[in-house]
């Protein structure tokens, strides 16, 4: 693919919305707490497109998706992008996992900012007729390797 393509490809993509409602009346967190998450942060996983992921523990920074649900992996791009836009809380964030969600019963993908993810782990005490997370994950690899 040329620079250019790409270029144009990661330009039309749509950034992870940002979380709105935050409680600014929340206690700020201690110095414990900010070194384990800059050191969570800091933890790198290889993605492939895929993978089901989810929020890191205290990462989670946009929408989608949910706290505690899965999200696939459509793409990544080992050059990552800087969110460019000139406000809210993605300025120049490094964006390089494209994530695909179900929102309004419509298949979107936002790109997010990958040291955030790690990959999913099913509840522990999932119903029995809820298809397993590697299935899926397998054959929506296979598909995009065609």
């Amino acid at each position: 693919m040329s620079r250019e393509f790409m270029e144009a490809m990661m330009n039309a993509a749509k950034a992870c919305p940002a979380l709105s409602g935050r409680d600014d009346d929340a206690p700020p967190a201690t110095p414990e707490e900010l070194a384990e998450l800059g050191a969570r942060y800091l933890v790198k996983h290889d993605f492939k497109p895929g993978d089901l992921v989810a929020w890191k523990p205290g990462l989670r920074d946009c929408k989608w998706p949910k706290e505690g649900s899965a999200g696939v992996v459509m793409e990544v791009i080992l050059e990552h992008r800087r969110e460019e836009s000139d406000g809210g809380n993605h300025y120049y964030e490094p964006i390089d996992v494209r994530v695909g969600v179900v929102v309004n019963e419509t298949f979107e993908g936002f790109w997010i900012d990958g040291n955030r993810l790690e990959p999913y782990r099913a509840p522990e005490h999932a119903p029995e007729d809820m298809p397993m997370p590697d299935a899926e994950a397998t054959a929506f690899a296979e598909a995009a390797a065609l």
